[in-house]
C-alpha cells in the first residue's frame, strides 16, 4: 500500500505527527509513505529523502493555486493508494480532488478544527457550515483529541469519524529523578514556552502577564523556544533580561530544555490537542494550560499541572500560585500519564487498522 501524506504547512504539531507516523510504520513492509510538504520547512521531517516531494508553501491565492497544480503532477506521478491530507487546505484541496475522482481513497486529520479557533460569531457559523460539508467527502475523518472528536459529533459533522489520540514519541533517554533547587525560595522559576509566535498559541498573553509580575522583582524566568510561521507571525516583544529566545532548536535538543523547566506554560487562545503538553510529560514536566479546546483534557488539576482563564490576569493569578516544591513532587505524576495514556503502540496500532481498513474496501 503506498500513502502519500498531503500538508500545506508542517512546523509545530503536524511535523510531530508526521514524524511519529514515518517512526510507527516504517517497519511495515507492506507499507510505503510518502510525503508532499513545503520546501522551506523541509528540515521538520526526520525522513528518508526520496519519501519527500515539495511545494512552494506560499499562502497566497498563488501560492494555493501552485500546492493544488503541483498536488495533482504528484498524484499523477506516484498514484498512492491512500491520502491522508492533514490540517484545513490539505483536506480542502484532496477533497476537491475526490469529488472529481470518486475511486480516491482519502483520509482527514483536521489537527484542530478551524470551527474551535477564536472568530466572530457570522464568521464561525460560516466555517461551521462549511466543515460540516466538507466532513462528508473523506473516506475517514482521525480526530486527534476526545474534546474535538465529542464537540463536533454535537454540532452535526458527519463521515466515517474515529478517533486516534495524538502522542509524542518517548525520550532517547526515559526521564529520571530530577535534582530541583526547591528549597532557595530566592531563584526565579523557570517557565518554558514552546511554539509558534502566532495569535492563537497566546505568547502574548504569557509575556503581559509576566511584565506585570516581574515589574519590581524577577521572579520568573521565560526560555522561548519557536518562531513565526508563514504569514501568522505576531510582534512580540521579548527584549527583556529575563526572558531568553531561543528560536526553534532541533527535536533532538528540546528534551534538555523541557528537563531544565520547572513548569511549561502554554496560554494558548484555541487549541485542537496541544502535542508540548505530552512532550513536557513525558519529561515529567508539570504544565500550566489555558481553559481553551482540548488543552484542560489534558491536565488532572494539582496533580500534573494547572489550568488559567486564557486572559492576563488569569495567568496572573495562575502563576503567583505556583509552589517549587509543589512542583517538584508532581513530576513522577506527570511521567506516569504520558507512560499509562498516551501510548505509543496504541497509537500505531490504530494508524495501521484505518490505513488497512482503508485500503480493502
Amino acid at each position: 500500500m503506498k500513502v502519500l501524506h498531503v500538508a500545506e504547512s508542517i512546523t509545530g504539531g503536524v511535523s510531530t505527527y508526521l514524524n511519529l507516523m514515518d517512526e510507527c510504520l516504517k517497519s511495515e513492509g507492506d507499507i510505503e509513505a510518502i510525503y508532499f510538504v513545503p520546501l522551506s520547512q523541509r528540515d521538520n521531517l526526520n525522513v528518508d529523502s526520496h519519501k519527500l516531494y515539495f511545494h512552494g508553501g506560499k499562502r497566497s491565492v498563488f501560492g494555493l493555486f501552485l500546492f493544488f497544480y503541483q498536488l495533482v503532477l504528484v498524484l499523477k506521478k506516484k498514484d498512492p493508494d491512500v491520502v491522508y491530507a492533514h490540517s484545513s487546505f490539505a483536506g480542502f484541496f484532496v477533497s476537491i480532488l475526490k469529488l472529481f475522482k470518486r475511486d480516491l481513497r482519502m483520509i482527514y486529520c483536521p489537527h484542530g478544527w478551524a470551527v474551535f479557533r477564536k472568530q466572530s460569531k457570522l464568521k464561525m457559523s460560516f466555517i461551521r457550515y462549511v466543515e460540516r460539508i466538507l466532513s462528508l467527502i473523506p473516506d475517514k475523518i482521525v480526530n486527534i483529541s476526545r474534546f474535538e472528536h465529542d464537540e463536533t459529533l454535537k454540532m452535526g459533522y458527519g463521515g466515517n469519524r474515529l478517533l486516534i489520540t495524538n502522542t509524542v514519541t518517548d525520550c532517547v533517554t526515559p526521564a529520571c529523578d530530577f535534582v530541583k533547587d526547591t528549597k532557595t525560595s530566592s531563584r526565579p522559576f523557570k517557565l518554558l514556552f514552546v511554539g509558534r509566535f502566532d495569535y492563537q498559541k497566546g505568547l502574548d498573553i504569557l509575556i503581559e502577564a509576566l511584565n506585570s509580575l516581574n515589574s519590581s522583582v524577577i521572579n520568573y524566568e521565560l526560555k522561548v523556544i519557536g518562531g513565526g510561521v508563514l504569514n501568522n507571525t505576531r510582534n512580540v516583544d521579548m527584549d527583556s533580561p529575563w526572558i531568553h529566545n531561543l528560536g526553534w532548536v532541533n527535536n533532538s535538543e528540546l528534551d534538555v530544555h523541557y528537563q531544565g523547566a520547572d513548569v511549561l506554560v502554554v496560554p494558548s487562545r484555541w487549541e485542537g490537542f496541544g502535542l508540548v503538553v505530552l512532550e513536557a510529560y513525558k519529561n515529567s514536566t508539570p504544565v500550566l494550560v489555558s481553559s481553551c479546546g482540548a488543552l484542560p483534557s489534558l491536565v488532572d488539576e494539582e496533580l500534573t499541572g494547572y489550568i488559567s482563564d486564557a486572559s492576563v490576569e488569569g495567568f496572573v493569578s495562575s502563576l503567583k500560585k505556583l509552589n517549587l516544591e509543589k512542583l517538584s513532587t508532581m513530576r513522577p505524576l506527570c511521567r506516569n500519564k504520558y507512560e499509562v495514556e498516551f501510548s505509543v503502540s496504541e497509537f500505531k496500532k490504530l494508524q495501521i487498522k484505518v490505513l488497512n481498513g482503508i485500503y480493502d474496501e
